[in-house]
C-alpha cells in the first residue's frame, strides 16, 4: 500500500482552485467558470470509485500510477463542474478502496484499506481548512458513492460535533450513498431548496429495481461504510424528502458529454420515514425514475451486470447535473445574504488542524 499522502504538495490534489489546466475548471457548452477572485465559497470535492485493471487484485488504488491520476481527474471533472459556478474547487487524490475491497466486506484487510482511504480524505479536508478555505469562508462538501461515504463519516466526526464548521457549511451533497435520519445528530436533511447547514442525498433507481445495493452505507455485517439503518433520498426536483411525484417539467437538466438536456424525467422518492421496513432490501429511500433510452445512455454501468440496468447509481450526478448546479448557487447566495456570527473554532478542531496539518506525521497504514 502507498504511504500516507502529503497534502501540502500540490501534486496530491486532483484540482486546486486557480489551476489553469485543472479538470475542476471544465464546464459544458453555455456555462462559465466562476472567476477565482470573485468566489465567496469553496467546495471540497471527493471523487467516487472507478475501475482499473490492477484493482481486481488490490484493495487500495496506487496513487503513483498515471492511469489512477487520469481516472481521478475524469471522475472529478463531472462532479466538480456542478459546483464551479459558485465555488472555488478543491479535490484531493486519495487511496480509494477498490471494488475488490467493497466485495470483501468487513474483513481485517478491507477495513485497513478503508481506514487508509478515509484518513487521506480527512487529512485533505484539514489542509483545505488550513490553507485554502480559511477564516470564516463558507464551504460545500460534495461527493458521490465512495466519495460521499467518506464525506459522511467526516461530517459525523467533525462537522456534526463542531458549531464552527456547522455554521460555515452551506450544504453537504452526499450522493449515491446510503444516508438516513440516524446518520447525523445536528445536520438535518434538506427540506427545501434554500436550507443551509443540511445534507442532500439520493440513490437513483428504476421502480423495477429489485436489488438496489450500489449506494453503499447501509449498516450491516458486510458493509464497510456503516452510516444508516434506514436510508432516505432527497428529490432534486423539490429538494425535500416528500414521496410526491414531481414531473419532468421541473427537471433543469442532465449532462451528457458537453451538453445539457432539460426536461428528461420526473422523479419520486420511496422514503418510509416513520413506517416499517420494506420486505425487499433496497425498496426504501431510493429516488425512482422511469428508464428511457436517454437515461440508459447515461448509465455506463448498465452493461456490466443485469442488476445495474435498473440500479441507476451511475447517473446520480449526470442526470441531475443542472439541478445540482443551480441549487448550489442558490444556497450559496442564501448563505451570503444572511447575517451571521460564526462561533469560534473549537479546541477539538484546533487539535485536528495542528495534528493533521502535515500528513506525513501520521503512521502509514
Amino acid at each position: 500500500m502507498d504511504k500516507a499522502v502529503d497534502f501540502s504538495n500540490p501534486e496530491s490534489w486532483v484540482h486546486i482552485a486557480n489551476s489553469k489546466d485543472g479538470k475542476g475548471n471544465w464546464t459544458p457548452k453555455g456555462f462559465t467558470l466562476l472567476d477565482y477572485d470573485n468566489a465567496k465559497c469553496d467546495v471540497f470535492c471527493v471523487h467516487p470509485t472507478f475501475i482499473l485493471g490492477y484493482m481486481k487484485s488490490e484493495l487500495n488504488a496506487r496513487l503513483q500510477e498515471k492511469s489512477m491520476l487520469v481516472s481521478a481527474e475524469d471522475c472529478t471533472k463531472y462532479v466538480a463542474s456542478a459546483f464551479n459556478g459558485c465555488c472555488r474547487v478543491y479535490a484531493p487524490h486519495y487511496r480509494m478502496i477498490t471494488v475488490k475491497a467493497y466485495a470483501a466486506g468487513r474483513t481485517p484487510a478491507a477495513l485497513t484499506a478503508w481506514e487508509a482511504a478515509y484518513k487521506d480524505v480527512k487529512a485533505a479536508f484539514v489542509h483545505f481548512l488550513n490553507a485554502y478555505c480559511t477564516g470564516d469562508r463558507p464551504f460545500i462538501l460534495a461527493g458521490h458513492s465512495q466519495g460521499a461515504n467518506h464525506l459522511a463519516r467526516l461530517c459525523q466526526e467533525m462537522v456534526d460535533r463542531d458549531d464552527h464548521l456547522q455554521s460555515r457549511m452551506v450544504c453537504a451533497y452526499l450522493l449515491g450513498s446510503a444516508i438516513g435520519l440516524d446518520t447525523f445528530q445536528n445536520i438535518p436533511p434538506s427540506s427545501g431548496p434554500l436550507d443551509l447547514g443540511c445534507f442532500v442525498t439520493w440513490a437513483t433507481a428504476s421502480p423495477k429495481c429489485t436489488r438496489c445495493g450500489s449506494a453503499p452505507g447501509l449498516k450491516s455485517e458486510k458493509q464497510l461504510a456503516s452510516l444508516t439503518e434506514r436510508p432516505i433520498s432527497i428529490n432534486p426536483l423539490s429538494w425535500n424528502t416528500s414521496n410526491d411525484f414531481v414531473s419532468k417539467e421541473s427537471h433543469r437538466g442532465a449532462l451528457k458529454g458537453d451538453s445539457v438536456h432539460p426536461g428528461q424525467t420526473g422523479a419520486r422518492c420511496t422514503n418510509r420515514i416513520g413506517e416499517s421496513r420494506p420486505e425487499v432490501y433496497g425498496h426504501e429511500g431510493t429516488l425512482t425514475v422511469d428508464r428511457t433510452p436517454f437515461i440508459d445512455s447515461l448509465n455506463y454501468l448498465g452493461d456490466l451486470h443485469k442488476d445495474l440496468k435498473d440500479d441507476l447509481h451511475a447517473v446520480d450526478v449526470s442526470l441531475w447535473w443542472l439541478d445540482i448546479r443551480e441549487n448550489s448557487e442558490a444556497r450559496v447566495k442564501a448563505w451570503l445574504a444572511e447575517p451571521r456570527v460564526i462561533p469560534p473554532v473549537s479546541s477539538m478542531l484546533k487539535d485536528d488542524m495542528v495534528r493533521l496539518a502535515s500528513r506525513p506525521i501520521l503512521n502509514p497504514c
